[in-house]
């Protein structure tokens, strides 16, 4: 095959890789700590109920603590609102 058939050869073979690939679309998510008292679990459970959050762990006792994910694009007004709950302390751990 000469550098004309190659060049075609690679044409074809691209343009059947972008007819025939899926596009996946994958959201970056910030995963978060909260520690809370006990008492505050019916406020939280609650909060914790948004369709785009996903609990990761959980620890209960006297002291609570709950990791969960969201998307970035809803991190500013999660936090903005968990932020408004008292006695909660969040801790960011990554974005991934």
């Amino acid at each position: 095959m000469g550098a004309s058939g190659l060049i075609n050869a690679y044409k074809t073979a691209a343009a059947n890789a972008i007819q025939e690939g899926q596009i996946i679309k994958i959201k970056i998510r910030s995963y978060h700590k909260v520690k809370f008292m006990y008492e505050r679990m019916n406020d939280l459970m609650g909060f914790i109920k948004h369709d785009e959050m996903e609990i990761e762990s959980q620890v209960y006792g006297h002291q609570c603590e709950l990791t969960f994910s969201i998307p970035v694009e809803y991190e500013t007004a999660i936090l903005t609102k968990l932020g408004k709950l008292y006695d909660i302390q969040v801790e960011r751990l990554m974005t991934q």
